[in-house]
């Protein structure tokens, strides 16, 4: 299982559950983003005459690559203006691109819960919340405070889950990618670990983390569950390793030697079902695969217990720093 997905958790808001609303991407209301200013914000010019109410949700895709989730914020007979409320980077908006609406408008959450907006790749993926039915994405959760369960269902039967805990914030923003999407060009699914050029590793969490993700992981049927780095997770710790000879540290940064892998730690320490999702080189991606198969970890742990966990490798032109996987 493993290695095939990974997921994304960025900022917007905050909450636990009650009620919800559940926008289908079956809609035709498709558009093109015309006019795209800095701060995430943009112009859509609609395929057809229509007038979308303020606090739509919708999705910019690349492809059939879920790029980032804009809500309305004025609109006209023709066009809109649309704000980004999860970009994953800076300027990741671009010209042309399309955009597809939800089918229903975000409401405003009542007195005393707050707000969760759910978006992934695929669009449009069936949603539980704490085991029952919540729609699809992108979908806007109302919580009330404490912990909820949330589980991602893929066209393959695989789950992404989470645990968050929105008891603080008023909104926030959660992306689910299942990276396994049949059709989408691997140059197009590795833009999302372009967007980060310290993507999160199993070894070097994310400083800027969000407390309220609590739990992350990734599971396929009949097996167990693979986590993300997260606050429950210790994460491994390097044993030892041989870096490639073409990403030696002191080497000077060369953007054609990037190479992003991603693989599953597993409780005996080693890598499994590592591959690479970003690479301009087959001959330094072989290197690479090469060197860091072979590399070990003392296993994360869960409460103790040691378990697999998803980790990222970047080496190359990043920076002269250690790798993300060390």
């Amino acid at each position: 299982m493993s290695g095939r997905f990974s997921a994304f958790f960025t900022t917007a808001a905050a909450g636990a559950a009650v009620a919800l609303l559940a926008p289908s991407l079956a809609s035709s209301q498709t558009g093109t983003l015309a006019g795209v200013r800095k701060g995430g914000r943009a112009k859509v010019v609609w395929n057809s005459k229509v007038r979308v109410a303020p606090g739509r949700l919708g999705v910019v895709l690349d492809e059939r690559l879920a790029v980032a989730l804009i809500r309305v914020t004025q609109t006209g007979a023709k066009s809109s203006h649309v704000e980004g409320l999860d970009l994953l980077a800076a300027g990741s908006l671009r010209k042309g691109e399309k955009v597809r609406l939800a089918e229903e408008t975000a409401a405003a959450p009542s007195e005393g819960l707050s707000t969760l907006l759910v978006w992934s790749g695929p669009v449009g993926s069936p949603l539980l919340l704490d085991g029952k039915e919540a729609g699809v994405t992108p979908v806007a959760l109302h919580l009330t405070p404490g912990p909820h369960e949330i589980l991602l269902k893929l066209p393959e039967g695989d789950r992404l889950g989470a645990v968050v805990d929105l008891s603080v914030e008023r909104e926030r923003t959660l992306f689910l990618n299942g990276r396994h999407m049949p059709g989408v060009d691997p140059e197009r699914l590795g833009r999302l670990h372009r967007w980060d050029p310290r993507p999160p590793s199993a070894t070097r969490p994310r400083e800027d983390a969000p407390a309220f993700l609590t739990l992350e992981w990734i599971e396929a049927p009949g097996e167990g569950r693979v986590y993300l780095p997260c606050i429950a997770i210790r994460p491994p710790g390097r044993v030892g390793a041989e870096r490639p000879d073409s990403f030696e540290r002191g080497a000077p940064p060369d953007p054609e030697s990037r190479v992003i892998l991603e693989g599953v730690i597993r409780p005996d320490g080693r890598f499994d079902n590592l591959r690479v999702i970003t690479s301009r080189s087959p001959e330094l991606a072989d290197r690479a695969l090469e060197a860091v198969g072979r590399w070990t970890y003392d296993a994360a742990t869960l409460g103790g217990e040691r378990v697999p966990v998803l980790a990222t490798v970047v080496l190359g032109a990043v920076s002269p720093a250690p790798a993300s996987g060390e």
